[in-house]
């Protein structure tokens, strides 16, 4: 094996196993694409591979897409003679590929900015300059940027390995170029991920060269999983580790799943009823032994009653609605837009007038140009919602209207993650883990796998201490003079 095939080798098999658990990915440094399509060993009827080439010593980029994601947009037109979606705008560096289809557009554009012998500054300003000239509004696509952009936006990307200190920002001139033509016309934020992505072989330097950034609308913050993290990758593969970003819809949440409204507990009766409905299970059943099982049908008996209470405060509503409910009815009517379900954008909107404004139009016309036009009003208000939501916590916070500290100290902590929810490109949710070979996994089954195999070693084999038990016995429950405590369970005799 050659020396060059020595180093080779690693990045093809690194980059096989990233294109199978991606939709797409955007390589950089490809030099010349001759022969590089079959060293991917991708299978061309599982992937596609398109190419923006330079020189065997400099340059080239590549974008590859799984046709099962593809096949959700319509047919591509490669056609070099023809307007097609792949787009080069730098060559060698930068293009940009144009889907569209039933659910909308999606502009991916993969980027390599010059450096070093390929270019220096300058030519990076170009190249921004050059991106922004084929950039569409955020609401007539949505758009990724995604590679290596050879240049940092804040002094805090780059970091001395030989000092530990920060480093001067050089390239503060092209970051402001890339602030003032690209992310505040075209509102493209960066999925911020802190981990530096590039290490310096000579000077040991370490900077966030490799980022995302996108034009999503921040409402998709609110209900989404949006995530950008890091990958694994030996230095000794390469000096640039891979990102991986991730848009995703959370499970849907069973009835019994869902928070019960605070509305509901803090009914007249509802502590009473839960405490009659725990006793009548408890006669039923015969394993009251275990302390596990009455924990159960403590539960069982907590969603019992609220479901009732929960039933009867919808049959008598006729107050108004709360901004929860609100926010509730504007989510569920965005997401019924983007479906096409004239039914639940109706009831949604009988439910919450104020969707009336903007989904009637459409509700008759069935016409796109007002399908859109009413998305986009609902996304601007859910965020509304969310911002008035947060000034009402925080005046509650202000106005000493929690007694507890640990409540007030909770609805802090509850204000700053709405808040942070509503910061551009932050992620949300756990992104990434490190499984026992100590690989980074992003897969929401693998991360489940991650956290099962870590919780089975922590309950496996535990001994219950009496002492620690004693004393949360004496916490909860009246103790009696014969040492028994007051807990609400039926007496002996009873079971």
């Amino acid at each position: 094996m050659s020396p060059n095939e020595a180093i080779q080798t690693p990045k093809l098999h690194r980059l096989y196993r990233l294109a199978h658990k991606h939709d797409f990915g955007t390589i950089q440094e490809t030099h010349n694409h001759k022969g590089k399509s079959d060293a991917f060993g991708l299978d061309p009827g599982k992937f596609v591979t398109l190419w923006n080439d330079c020189t065997t010593a400099r340059g080239g980029i590549a974008l590859v897409l799984e046709k099962t994601f593809l096949a959700q947009f319509n047919p591509l037109s490669l056609d070099p003679a023809a307007a097609g979606e792949w787009i080069t705008i730098v060559p060698g560096f930068v293009s940009m590929l144009k889907l569209s289809g039933p659910s909308g557009s999606l502009h991916i554009v993969s980027a390599y900015f010059p450096t070093g012998h390929s270019g220096n500054a300058s030519d990076r300003i170009e190249a921004v300059y050059k991106i922004a000239q084929h950039l569409a509004p955020p609401a007539s696509a949505l758009t990724i940027i995604s590679g290596d952009f050879n240049f940092v936006e804040s002094e805090h990307d780059r970091i001395f390995s030989k000092d530990a200190d920060w480093a001067a920002n050089g390239d503060a001139q092209v970051a402001e170029v890339w602030n003032s033509h690209i992310a505040a016309p075209f509102q493209v934020h960066e999925w911020y991920q802190p981990q530096f992505t590039h290490s310096c072989g000579e000077s040991g330097t370490r900077s966030r060269l490799d980022r995302m950034y996108c034009n999503q609308h921040l409402s998709f913050q609110l209900d989404r999983n949006c995530a950008c993290t890091m990958l694994d990758c030996a230095l000794g593969v390469s000096h640039h580790r891979p990102i991986s970003f991730a848009r995703r819809t959370p499970r849907p949440k069973q009835g019994d799943d869902k928070p019960i409204p605070i509305s509901v507990i803090k009914k007249a009766g509802w502590a009473d009823a839960v405490k009659s409905t725990f006793q009548r299970l408890c006669k039923k059943d015969r394993e009251l032994e275990n302390p596990i099982r009455r924990l159960v049908l403590l539960k069982d008996a907590i969603k019992e009653v609220s479901r009732f209470f929960y039933n009867l405060e919808e049959f008598d509503r006729s107050e108004a609605l709360g901004p929860d409910d609100a926010q509730g009815y504007s989510m569920a009517c965005l997401r019924a837009l983007e479906k096409r379900d004239l039914g639940c954008v109706d009831k949604c909107g009988k439910s919450y007038h104020k969707l009336q404004e903007w989904t009637n139009k459409y509700l008759k016309s069935h016409n796109n140009y007002d399908r859109a036009d009413a998305i986009l009003h609902i996304r601007n208000h859910t965020i509304e919602l969310a911002r008035d939501e947060i000034t009402r916590d925080t005046n509650a916070i202000r106005d000493d209207f929690f007694e507890n500290p640990e409540e007030k100290a909770k609805a802090k902590e509850s204000v700053l993650l709405k808040l942070k929810r509503l910061l551009p490109g932050e992620s949300s949710g756990i992104n990434a883990m490190k499984n026992g070979a100590g690989a980074t996994v992003t897969d929401p089954v693998e991360i489940a796998s991650v956290l099962k195999q870590h919780w089975e070693k922590v309950f496996k084999g535990k001994q219950v201490d009496s002492s620690i038990l004693e004393k949360w016995m004496e916490e909860l429950f009246t103790k009696k003079q014969d040492g028994c405590f007051e807990t609400g369970l039926p007496a002996t005799s009873d079971q």
